[in-house]
């Protein structure tokens, strides 16, 4: 017999099964399509990653952002990014790939083997793992703290002051009394960059009763599995995890979050610089002064590099922020030749928190 006749039947039989499942009613074959949906999921990343060009023209300096110079509409909008606390797939391939790192990739394999019929994953749509969340809960104890004027990190420093103000969403500035920027939060529809703002920004949000906004664009730039969303367009994934360490975190976690900007996994043919683009567009769309941007390691530092001037030497363009880490600076918008120019001021650049990585010497 052919290789199509033997396998044309357990094929049928495969596809039939996957219908029957998928086709159910609600609340029917609950293990079985939490079983199959992961599968699919595993599939669908598996692909992106073999045929992913995410980071397709960046890098490649063929656009100068200090051609912003020539524009004449030229607007700026303070930005404050917040990369996210240590994951679970950081904690597998990112602590050396000497001989542990196989006993670290066996125990993430056996508790990924215990979710497969959930929607949670280790490596999917990678969440904070303990210490990840641990970060995020310090810089929260941070911000709180800089909100006592006798507690400010640096009292000099009026712009310092005046951006932990609006990481809080104090209508006013302890310090110079002034009212404060006004400002927005928004998250990549990845899960640990939603996990790290809603736990250390918690006590604003309780307190403003704000959405965070969750926006596609901000998905990270790379080819591998944990970059995957698990959301759909319009929802939220699996953020479970987060009532271990904000038990005042309710289960109907759409009450804190506004999805229309989110439209699911992102596609080959949108980009890492086009997201770049439409997270620039965004921004300047948006009413308030300042835009609190949680998010990702490369895509903040393809952001530098992209929009920092060819000249720039600074560590931004090169190093990426640590984790839970926090970065400020104004980014310049201006038109030329009907294409939106984006520019980054180097001298606007001021660490808030943690600040970027320190390479060990060897």
């Amino acid at each position: 017999m052919s290789f199509y006749s033997d396998t044309l039947p357990l094929l049928c039989m495969i596809f039939s099964l996957a219908f029957w499942i998928l086709s159910s009613k609600e609340g029917e074959n609950v293990f079985l399509k939490g079983i199959l949906r992961k599968f699919l999921w595993y599939l669908d990343g598996i692909w992106f990653m073999i045929t992913s060009k995410d980071n397709k023209g960046i890098g490649k300096k063929l656009e100068n952002p200090e051609e912003i110079k020539k524009c004449s509409d030229v607007t700026t909008k303070r930005i404050v990014f917040i990369r996210h606390g240590e994951s679970d797939w950081n904690d597998v391939f990112n602590k050396g790939f000497g001989p542990s790192i196989l006993v670290r990739i066996a125990k993430a394999m056996f508790r990924e083997l215990k979710l497969y019929p959930t929607g949670d994953s280790v490596f999917l749509d990678s969440p904070l793992n303990h210490e990840g969340f641990n970060q995020a809960l310090e810089l929260g104890r941070f911000i709180k703290a800089s909100g006592d004027p006798n507690a400010a990190p640096d009292q000099n420093n009026q712009k310092f002051s005046e951006l932990l103000t609006v990481l809080r969403g104090d209508s006013t500035d302890p310090v110079t009394g002034q009212p404060a920027l006004s400002s927005i939060i928004v998250s990549s529809n990845l899960r640990r960059a939603i996990s790290t703002c809603t736990t250390a920004l918690w006590d604003r949000v309780t307190a403003t009763k704000e959405k965070v906004f969750l926006f596609s664009g901000l998905q990270e730039i790379s080819r591998n599995v944990d970059t995957k969303a698990l959301s759909d367009a319009q929802s939220i994934p699996d953020l479970s995890r987060i009532t271990q360490y904000v038990p005042s975190f309710s289960a109907d976690a759409l009450q804190y979050y506004d999805v229309t900007e989110n439209f699911g996994n992102k596609s080959k043919s949108f980009t890492g610089i086009k997201r770049m683009k439409a997270f620039g567009d965004w921004a300047f769309t948006r009413p308030e002064d300042v835009i609190i941007t949680s998010g990702h390691s490369l895509w903040f530092k393809f952001f530098f590099g992209e929009y920092l001037p060819h000249s720039s030497t600074h560590i931004a363009k090169s190093t990426k922020i640590v984790n839970s880490g926090v970065v400020s600076f104004v980014l310049s918008r201006g038109t030329l030749d009907g294409a939106a120019v984006f520019y980054i001021e180097e001298e606007s650049i001021n660490t808030l928190f943690g600040g970027f990585e320190v390479k060990k010497k060897k």
